[in-house]
């Protein structure tokens, strides 16, 4: 019933607090329809992912525009959101004092995706489980290759695609 990426999104974000990979799952399940086809609400779940990566990394500024283009994007797509299984005025809420928390530059605290479909909110517990990952658990503030993700992944496949792009162009003039 619910996209593959939505419930891999939900293991990341609830069972590892893996936010930068949250993003990537999404945004690449995001990209794979033609940009006239793209469901925005996607965006929300993205930004909110990316806004909690910031402040973890005390990146408050970076935090509190993405959580707030989340809750825009959110407030305005409310009826899909509780299609995908959300308590849509739950999570408003609940970004509205993250962002408060955030203007007064609070440290990172666990932050949960209130889910109210039970049998979505089984199906990622048992894919958490699956992995060998606990739903529920706080971010582990020492697992520094989770909380600097972007700076320590592996980017030379970006690198070379932005190379041959750079040459393409190059060659047109």
């Amino acid at each position: 019933m619910y996209p593959k990426a939505f419930i891999e999104y939900l293991v990341q974000f609830h069972a590892k607090r893996d936010y930068f990979e949250c993003h990537e799952i999404l945004e690449e399940y995001w990209k794979e329809k033609n940009s006239s086809e793209r469901d925005h609400f996607w965006v929300g779940f993205i930004q909110l992912a990316v806004g909690l990566y910031h402040q973890r990394r005390n990146n408050f500024s970076g935090s509190e525009r993405m959580m707030k283009s989340c809750y825009h994007i959110f407030k305005n797509n409310l009826g899909t959101v509780e299609k995908l299984g959300v308590d849509s005025s739950n999570l408003l809420s609940s970004i509205v004092t993250r962002i408060h928390d955030v203007e007064q530059r609070k440290m990172y605290k666990r932050f949960d995706i209130p889910i109210k479909d039970h049998s979505l909110k089984a199906e990622a517990k048992e894919h958490a489980n699956e992995m060998g990952l606990v739903w529920g658990i706080d971010s582990d503030l020492n697992d520094l290759e989770v909380i600097h993700r972007h700076t320590l992944r592996d980017r030379s496949d970006v690198i070379a695609e932005r190379e041959l792009a750079l040459k393409k162009r190059r060659d047109r003039t």
